[in-house]
């Protein structure tokens, strides 16, 4: 009779430790699961998120950078040169006479010569430098470790590309 006894509380210990380990095993799927889940919503959220920044530091007629994406960037150019005691160009573009081009042309012809002058600065600077649209026909770049002489140079060679970029509107050179 005790050894009944004892067989039947190791039996019941024996069961009631299989219900907490089937308890425990249940809980860590219910975990795993909920980390899968949570770890596909943190991938679907970084996504939105690099979208979302992408879509703040662009401009959506150009693809360059905008006007927030410059301050960030000059910010840091500022400090390097700072640290490194390098020379930082920055050059402001203004296309003249835009306001005609929208006013004979109209605004699609506008944005086709920003694309195109967006695409000829890029183009035409190198991997370092740092080319945004800031506002309507205004661009800017930022040219480090490039001192005055050498920017003056770089400045006027851009100049001769956009001029000779044989922009045409309805038949007409525009620049």
């Amino acid at each position: 009779s005790r050894l009944t006894t004892i067989t039947q509380q190791i039996q019941a210990h024996n069961r009631q430790e299989q219900e907490e380990r089937d308890k425990t095993q249940r809980e860590m799927q219910t975990l795993t699961e909920r980390l899968r889940t949570m770890e596909l919503e943190s991938t679907e959220l970084r996504s939105r998120l690099d979208l979302a920044q992408h879509r703040a530091t662009r401009d959506p007629l150009t693809g360059l950078p905008n006007r927030l994406a410059f301050d960030d960037r000059l910010g840091g150019e500022m400090a390097r040169c700072k640290r490194n005691k390098t020379p930082l160009t920055m050059m402001v573009w203004d296309v003249d006479f835009f306001k005609k081009i929208n006013d004979t042309y109209g605004h699609k012809s506008g944005d086709k010569a920003l694309i195109i002058i967006a695409k000829l600065l890029s183009k035409h600077c190198r991997e370092t430098d740092f080319v945004a649209r800031i506002g309507g026909e205004e661009f800017v770049m930022l040219l480090p470790e490039t001192d005055a002489k050498a920017a003056l140079l770089v400045a006027e060679k851009l100049r001769k590309t956009l001029e000779q970029s044989n922009f045409n509107a309805n038949g007409d050179k525009v620049f």
